[in-house]
């Protein structure tokens, strides 16, 4: 824009007779012609920041991706032994050290509900028992 803005005051006093509409198509061709060389490497560099642009958004998604399943991975670790300490009834004393602190014992419940959606019935089945003898 600055080549032109520049071209513009160059070459304005040139085409001062010429009809308005067409003056300033002949001052954009002139500035055209005169600065080709300077338009074309700006053109040029424009190219390789747009691909090293591509390249970089690439490789940020692939970084992504790989960051997002790494956490899924741990998530699904997780989940697993959450699982197996509720199946040892050990589920009270977890650990989310041991996960530093990562993921909250919600989100881990919720996944390990997703993987195993029976869980805990025999849980609620141990309540409704202990409920029907007191009432009893």
């Amino acid at each position: 824009m600055g080549i032109y803005a520049l071209g513009r005051l160059e070459f304005a006093s040139e085409f001062a007779n010429e009809d308005e509409a067409v003056r300033k198509h002949l001052i954009e061709a002139k500035i055209f012609l005169a600065y080709r060389k300077d338009l074309n490497n700006l053109s040029i560099q424009e190219s390789r920041l747009r691909r090293q642009r591509e390249r970089d958004t690439e490789i940020l998604q692939a970084l992504r991706y790989q960051r997002a399943q790494s956490a899924k991975a741990r998530l699904d670790n997780a989940a697993r032994l959450y699982i197996q300490a509720v199946k040892e009834n050990t589920n009270g004393e977890f650990d989310l050290a041991q996960f530093g602190f990562e993921f909250s014992i919600a989100q881990i419940e919720i996944r390990a509900l997703e993987m195993k959606p029976h869980l805990f019935d025999e849980y609620w089945r141990q309540v409704e028992e202990e409920e029907r003898n007191k009432a009893a």
